[in-house]
């Protein structure tokens, strides 16, 4: 059996022990980010919007275009 030094069993265990916290630190941290507002208002999605909702896309985005464009068929 392998005998490993006291530092090189610290720094696994140091890891060990990050990759037990840091998750629930992210959960956390994301946490307080959703919490904390940033703007005048969310972004949401209604079928009629107002001029206090903020805007998703810029007026040439290139994904609206292709979505709302008509669909034409190949001949």
């Amino acid at each position: 059996m392998l005998r490993h030094s006291r530092l090189t069993r610290a720094l696994w265990l140091a890891c060990a022990l990050m990759q037990l916290s840091l998750p629930g630190a992210a959960a956390w941290a994301d946490a307080l980010t959703d919490v904390t507002p940033v703007g005048p208002g969310s972004t949401h999605f209604e079928s009629q919007t107002t001029g206090s909702c903020p805007r998703l896309h810029p007026p040439d985005c290139a994904l609206c275009h292709f979505l709302t464009a008509p669909r034409t068929t190949a001949e």
